[in-house]
């Protein structure tokens, strides 16, 4: 590592807090001095965390999905495949759930 890449002026490093949250000083600054490489980090962070709200949403709509067809299926039935089938969609909940945990 160079001398120059060691000693950076501060309000890089301040800018490189607010876009990353990080003070790390090892970041490899262009030499033009601009913070592309400093913001990788960063969009593949809010990448990650975006990609996670997406598939929490696509977990929830599925459940709302599952509920609706369940009541749609409560008024065309009798109580007991009711409750059968609420007890099955709280099965396949469990699961869903179960199988997202161990993903992340």
């Amino acid at each position: 590592m160079s001398q120059k890449n060691t000693t950076q002026p501060s309000y890089k490093i301040y800018r490189f807090y607010a876009l990353t949250g990080s003070t790390n000083p090892s970041v490899n600054w262009t030499d033009t001095g601009e913070e592309s490489n400093a913001l990788t980090p960063f969009i593949l962070t809010e990448m990650r965390n975006i990609a996670a709200v997406v598939v929490v949403v696509v977990v929830v709509v599925v459940g709302i999905v599952a509920a609706v067809a369940v009541a749609v299926a409560a008024a065309a039935a009798d109580v007991d495949s009711v409750v059968d089938s609420i007890n099955l969609l709280i099965v396949y909940h469990r699961q869903s759930l179960r199988r997202h945990h161990h993903r992340r």
